[in-house]
């Protein structure tokens, strides 16, 4: 997993390569655990993440904890459709918020939209 940091507007945009697994899951655990959270938001671009795996999906749900926790919000952008279908099978997709692109997820950010649709409490 490769993981870039462009700083734009109100969010913080981590753009992922890679997979999304039980070898890239601890990679971005380490990123973002060495992160000040100096934004409200944070958009993970997932345009060339082709595969997550449930390490992957642990590793989402303890980012948005810990973001959460803050009042910090978290946007997954520009999913591919077997990455979305997986996040759908785990029902994360009730809990996290997914948008098409990062730039209708900055639009979001900087309106400060960035809440999920249909949050469920009840997963967490």
């Amino acid at each position: 997993m490769e993981i870039t940091l462009d700083s734009r507007g109100p969010a913080l945009v981590l753009r992922l390569a890679g997979r999304f697994d039980g070898d890239g899951a601890p990679i971005f655990d380490a990123f973002v655990e060495a992160l000040d959270r100096f934004s409200e938001s944070w958009i993970l671009d997932f345009s060339q993440v082709r595969y997550l795996s449930s390490m992957g999906l642990r590793s989402l749900v303890k980012a948005e904890k810990r973001l959460r926790a803050g009042h910090e919000t978290l946007v997954l952008a520009g999913l591919s459709r077997p990455v979305r279908q997986v996040l759908e099978m785990a029902r994360l997709h009730t809990v996290l918020r997914l948008v098409g692109s990062v730039d209708e997820a900055l639009l979001l950010a900087r309106s400060g939209s960035v809440a999920p649709d249909r949050a469920l409490r009840s997963t967490r």
